[in-house]
């Protein structure tokens, strides 16, 4: 089943999808790029937050904690209209100064670009809620995947402790050190 079929010079609206990042306050440090380490003799600390820190560059007081999908409509004229048969299969694809797009992506109209990129990001995003609800090892069973998680937590919990001690000695050792300078 063919849609509507353009030619160069007409003038379409295209979709375009891509991911986005969501960030969102730094779950360490609320956003203050800082946070207050209490040392065992109950000392109050101010020490830059680690947990939004990237590389060498100061704490911005936000994370990413995923991607979403968008889509943007773009009005363009189409410059070239290419055809190429492939088994008993015609595939056209429209370049225009926007990029290329294939013929699901092009429409006549504003509000019918607009049904195309809600159907394409309501489409990737089920795609990928099927794919997260499948079990990562599909080799392995619900309850060995149940059990390899539960370690995973498990270790994290046990890191975070390891983490916070040792933080919590550099932290006495960096303020030791100022008293002494």
């Amino acid at each position: 089943m063919m849609k509507n079929m353009y030619d160069v010079g007409d003038h379409v609206f295209v979709v375009r999808t891509r991911n986005s990042k969501i960030i969102v306050d730094c779950p360490v440090c609320y956003g203050d790029k800082s946070v207050i380490v209490i040392l065992g003799n109950d000392e109050q600390v101010k020490v830059p937050c680690q947990y939004c820190k990237k590389g060498f560059n100061d704490p911005s007081g936000v994370v990413n904690s995923g991607y979403i999908e968008i889509s943007e409509i773009v009005q363009t004229t189409i410059t070239e209209v290419r055809k190429r048969q492939n088994y008993n299969e015609l595939e056209i694809t429209y370049s225009t100064p926007a990029g290329i797009y294939r013929p699901e992506q092009v429409s006549n109209t504003r509000k019918e670009a607009e049904k195309l990129g809600e159907t394409r990001v309501e489409k990737f995003n089920k795609l990928a809620d099927e794919k997260f609800a499948k079990k990562y090892k599909d080799h392995k069973s619900y309850s060995w995947n149940a059990g390899y998680y539960l370690n995973k937590a498990k270790q994290s919990f046990k890191d975070h402790e390891r983490y916070s001690k040792l933080a919590e000695i550099m932290n006495s050792k960096s303020h030791h050190r100022k008293d002494k300078s």
